[in-house]
This record gives C-alpha cells, sequence and structure tokens, in this order.
C-alpha cells in the first residue's frame, strides 16, 4: 500500500509540477525540474511513507523521466514511471526494513 502512495505522489507531485518547471524559459530548466520532480514528492511523503526509501524511490521516478526513448521505441512516461515508483519503494522497503 505504501508503494501506491509513493506512486501517486511522484506522479502527481513531481511529475506535474517538473513539467511546469521544465517548460520555463531559463537556462537550466531540465535540471530545475529533476530536482523539483525529486524533491517535492520526498518532502510531501515524509508524513506517510519511510524516508530512506522514499528519498531512493524518487530518485528513480526523476531518472525515469529524463528517459523518452530506448531504442526506437518512445517510452510513455505515465506508465514507467509510476511503476518504477512502486517497484523501487517496494524493494528497498522490502531489502531494509
Amino acid at each position: 500500500m505504501e508503494a501506491c502512495f509513493a506512486a501517486v505522489l511522484v506522479s502527481i507531485l513531481g511529475d506535474g509540477v517538473g513539467g511546469v518547471v521544465k517548460r520555463l524559459k531559463f537556462r537550466h530548466s531540465g535540471a530545475l525540474a529533476t530536482l523539483t520532480m525529486i524533491l517535492l514528492p520526498f518532502f510531501t511523503s515524509l508524513s506517510l511513507l519511510k524516508p530512506f526509501p522514499a528519498l531512493i524511490a524518487c530518485i528513480a521516478g526523476a531518472l525515469t523521466e529524463r528517459i523518452e526513448r530506448v531504442g526506437r521505441y518512445y517510452i510513455q512516461d505515465n506508465l514507467s514511471v509510476p511503476m518504477t515508483v512502486a517497484a523501487v519503494y517496494a524493494l528497498v522497503n522490502y531489502i531494509l526494513p
């Protein structure tokens, strides 16, 4: 259940606000969008989730968001980001109880 919360937080907060920041026209908007996608869901999730698995899941979600294409196939981030975040959170939470 916690992995689902992590996936929803990163998808809604991180991807949404990160997309808005990425569209701003200044020099490092892409890097700031990635940082926003990591930090905003992480700080929001502190009251709901364990901190270390949440941080690792947010980083994994932000890195997955940066991947746009694998070979000649385009990746749909609305599916890949939540699935990656949920899997990473569950795995880290299982390994480090």
